[in-house]
């Protein structure tokens, strides 16, 4: 039967060609659009998913009033984490705390700027990192550094990185006890160069293991498999009150699955923050991929009178109406199954314009099942949504009129069909006025007077020692280029 349907409907394609090709593009631009937003809502939804421990790791948000008024951020003291730990041992696996190491790496005459943390000796395998060489245990030698691909390929070359010295800072000498695999894009660890032993005397953190007040770090958390975060997160809020910092502070678990989505401190919470900016370009997605539909819908019922011969026949020899809503509503997929090839031929050539707009790194995963089972759906969905109007529409004629020729399709036939172009019209006109605001708040925070003249400009970091302590000599060399 199946095959039956499908012939009928090849042969309905090929007797209208092009009909059908203008039909199959509209939908395939349509789809190709929504495929690419598609693709841009999943990577920002799965954002820091790379970490096997993604569902089970926060970090910890510090609040405290000012004037009244609650100010909160990700940063913590460092006698934090060894309370959390003795506090709540059946709920928190681990708990590391991170700081910022300065970014200068020299080999030799070899310097490099990269990024990196004085982090303790639990991070790599709270974060799963992929080891090349070495362990993730290694950061318990005090003068251990772990080193990701990148950084070993800029800072060795070909050479074996392992048991080298590599001076941090200017100052202080580290030997590579490991190499990891550079981490994904797709997470806030992204670019991250380097991993320093949390217990080397040059930490300044080695001088704050009392010191409440100082928040200058972060504390990354590990929960137990069984444990709730929002609960513990209630529990742990007032954790530092018998520790001070002026009037106590309320602390709160962030889950990494949120770091992305809910970046946004108010009301004393994480809110929204690119979470806005997903939901609105998926509703742009729907609404391109409704007007897709409803063009498909259109072309489909202004030519009614050119299948009601067709239907008027088939209905007399013992054709039921189920029938033949079953077979427009196959045309419609096979349509649709065109459309999609085209689609994803057009999304794999637009991609890294809209890789290069949208500064993301997306690829078509045309490796995994589940994006074939999803597209699957996708398709399904589009046809029924395509063709479920033309399907029931054009299943409804009368045969008697349509052999008399008497039939005439009246206002009842085609107020629905006016009822689409203007609901089309108007999500059009929408997103254009959409698109138009969006530019101009664009245009205005590029060109802004910021309050000061910004033409010549340039900022040198001072990422070493060595630059800090000869900064008068810097500045002669620089006033003395005469540019």
């Amino acid at each position: 039967m199946l095959k039956t349907y499908l012939t009928i409907a090849w042969r309905s394609l090929q007797k209208n060609r092009l009909y059908s090709l203008i039909n199959i593009t509209g939908l395939a631009v349509g789809m190709a659009v929504t495929l690419l937003i598609g693709l841009w809502v999943w990577d920002e939804m799965t954002a820091n998913h790379a970490f096997a421990n993604h569902s089970r790791l926060a970090d910890i948000v510090s609040i405290a009033k000012e004037n009244g008024v609650p100010h909160g951020g990700e940063y913590a003291s460092v006698p934090m984490c060894a309370e959390l730990k003795r506090r709540f041992p059946g709920e928190i696996k681990d708990a590391v705390l991170v700081g910022h190491a300065p970014s200068a790496l020299a080999v030799g005459d070899k310097n490099i700027s990269s990024w990196g943390f004085w982090t303790q000796r639990g991070f790599p395998e709270m974060f799963t990192l992929k080891m090349i060489a070495g362990d993730r245990g290694a950061l318990a030698d005090p003068y251990a550094i772990l080193i990701s691909r990148a950084t070993a390929r800029a800072l060795f070359g070909q050479a074996d990185p392992m048991n080298q010295v590599v001076r941090v800072g200017g100052r202080t000498d580290m030997h590579v006890k490991g190499v990891y695999e550079d981490i994904p894009e797709n997470t806030r660890l992204t670019g991250l160069g380097f991993l320093l032993a949390w217990d080397n005397k040059d930490n300044p953190a080695d001088s704050l293991k009392n010191d409440w007040t100082n928040h200058h770090f972060s504390l990354y958390v590990q929960v137990n498999e069984r444990t709730d975060i929002a609960l513990l997160s209630a529990r742990i809020k007032d954790l530092t009150k018998p520790f001070g910092r002026g009037g106590g502070e309320d602390l709160l678990l962030h889950p990494m699955d949120r770091w992305n989505l809910y970046s946004r401190f108010a009301d004393g919470r994480m809110v929204a923050g690119r979470a806005e900016f997903v939901r609105l370009f998926s509703l742009i997605g729907i609404f391109v991929l409704l007007l897709a539909c409803i063009n498909f819908m259109n072309l489909s019922t202004a030519r009614s009178e050119h299948r009601a011969k067709e239907v008027g026949i088939r209905k007399t020899i013992g054709s039921l109406r189920r029938q033949l809503v079953v077979q427009f509503l196959i045309e419609s997929f096979v349509c649709v199954s065109f459309a999609l090839v085209l689609s994803l031929l057009l999304a794999w050539l637009i991609l890294p314009m809209f890789n290069l707009l949208a500064n993301k790194q997306l690829t078509i995963p045309v490796g995994e099942p589940s994006f074939w089972l999803l597209l699957t759906a996708f398709t399904v969905i589009t046809s029924l949504l395509a063709g479920s109007y033309p399907a029931f529409y054009l299943s409804s004629f009368r045969p008697v009129k349509v052999l008399k020729g008497v039939f005439k399709a009246g206002r009842s036939a085609t107020l629905p069909r006016k009822i689409l172009v203007v609901t089309q019209f108007t999500v059009s006109v929408g997103l254009i006025i959409v698109a138009l605001i969006i530019f101009r708040q664009l245009e205005y925070s590029k060109n802004r007077p910021v309050g000061y003249d910004r033409e010549g400009l340039i900022t040198v970091e001072m990422n070493s020692p060595v630059l800090q302590d000869h900064f008068e000599a810097i500045k002669d060399a620089l006033l003395g280029t005469g540019t």
